[in-house]
C-alpha cells in the first residue's frame, strides 16, 4: 500500500501544531501572570529562536520530503523521530505557570537547559546530516 505525502504531512503537521499550541498556551499564562513572574531575557530570546526553529523545520520538511515519490516505511519512522524530538524540545522548554519553580523563568531555563539543548543538537544532527543521507539513498 502506497501512502501519499499529503497523509504523512498532515500527521507530521499535527505534531508540530501540538508543540506550537503548548508553547503558545504557556506564554499566554506567563502574560496573564506577568507581574508574578521573574522574567529572564535569555529565556525570551530562546523562545523566539524556538518559534523560528519550528517554522523552519516545518518548511524544511515540505522542501526535503515533498518530492519523494516512493515512500519506504523507515522514512516515516525517521520523520516521526524528528517531529517527536521537536515536540520534546518544546515540551521541555515551555513549562506551565503552575510548574514554574520560584515563578522564575531563569530558574526554569537553567533547570531544563540540558534536555532542551541535547534534543536541539539531536534535531540539528538528524536534519543536517541524516536527512541528506536519506535523500541521497544511502539508507
Amino acid at each position: 500500500m502506497e501512502v501519499s505525502f499529503t497523509y504523512i504531512s498532515t500527521f507530521i503537521s499535527l505534531v508540530y501544531g501540538l508543540a506550537l499550541s503548548h508553547a503558545l498556551s504557556c506564554i499566554a499564562q506567563y502574560l496573564q501572570h506577568y507581574k508574578e513572574i521573574k522574567h529572564y531575557w535569555v529565556w525570551w530570546i530562546w523562545s523566539l529562536f524556538l518559534f523560528f526553529l519550528i517554522g523552519a523545520s516545518w518548511w524544511g520538511f515540505f522542501t526535503d520530503w515533498g518530492e519523494v515519490t516512493e515512500w519506504k516505511r523507515y522514512y516515516l519512522l525517521f520523520i516521526m523521530f524528528q517531529s517527536g524530538l521537536l515536540y520534546l524540545v518544546f515540551y521541555s522548554f515551555f513549562d506551565r505557570f503552575e510548574e514554574l519553580e520560584d515563578k522564575s523563568l531563569e530558574t526554569q531555563f537553567l533547570k531544563n537547559r540540558k534536555p532542551v539543548f541535547i534534543s536541539i543538537a539531536l534535531l540539528f544532527f538528524t536534519r543536517g546530516i541524516l536527512s541528506p543521507l536519506f535523500k541521497l539513498g544511502y539508507f
